[in-house]
């Protein structure tokens, strides 16, 4: 979501929409409360029997980091390579950097092995 929010911001002045981080932050709420009365459970939230998704990161801020700059932080400067652990419904899905639901290794040579005969197919194809 990180990639997504500053890609909001940009689309949003390029297009003349005038939108503030703080705009693009209240969206991305919104959209969690539209999303937890449309799939009938509590979403962005950390209480009892929500589905609390936990995200941890290594962010630290080279400028002052306030509740009136928050949204610019999150916006441009935190992105996905921060993130240090995830915890879903309760399980680490990454904790301190590797991957706990799957074997990480094994995942990554079967999508190279995958990528390797996308590639050949790809180059078989006949470009006009």
């Amino acid at each position: 979501m990180f990639a997504e929010a500053k890609a909001a911001w940009y689309i949003s002045r390029d297009i003349g929409a005038g939108l503030s981080p703080g705009d693009i932050v209240a969206m991305l709420a919104a959209s969690a409360r539209r999303a937890s009365r449309s799939l009938g459970l509590t979403l962005g939230k950390l209480e009892r029997e929500a589905a609390a998704d936990v995200i941890l990161t290594d962010y630290r801020p080279a400028t002052p980091l306030t509740s009136e700059n928050f949204a610019a932080h999150l916006i441009f400067g935190v992105n996905a390579r921060h993130t240090t652990d995830v915890l879903i419904e309760g399980r680490w899905a990454l904790r301190g950097r590797h991957v706990e639901l799957c074997d990480e290794a094994g995942a990554l040579r079967e999508a190279i092995k995958t990528s390797e005969s996308l590639w050949r197919r790809m180059a078989e194809i006949p470009c006009p």
